[in-house]
């Protein structure tokens, strides 16, 4: 009866070592933070949003709101920080999307 009861944990602890190891093969991404528009006068009502296909048109919607980038500027930075905030959501589950096109129709990054 005590065979029975090891032979799962024995499994159970070889996935678990196999899964972690695994994970730790993986290279770290490098993530980096840019301003690209400060949002100041009337430069935000130029921005727009459009989703795909499947976009839930009562759902999507842009607005400037009073927000920033933590890495950039810390917890508490001056006043007068926005950034373009957008929220959506989809109809159906798949190859969804929101594009988020600035002024002029594209921007250099």
């Amino acid at each position: 009866m005590k065979k029975t009861i090891f032979i799962p944990v024995i499994i159970f602890l070889c996935i678990s070592v196999a899964t972690l190891s695994s994970q730790q093969d993986e290279d770290p991404q490098i993530i980096q933070s840019l301003t690209i528009e400060d949002f100041d006068g009337s430069s935000a009502a130029q921005w727009s949003v459009q989703g795909s296909r499947f976009a839930d048109t009562n759902v999507l919607r842009s607005q400037v709101v009073s927000a920033w980038p933590k890495v950039l500027f810390g917890d508490s930075p001056a006043e007068g920080r926005r950034a373009f905030g957008v929220r959506g959501g989809f109809t159906r589950q798949g190859h969804n999307y929101v594009e988020i096109i600035p002024p002029g129709g594209s921007i250099e990054l």
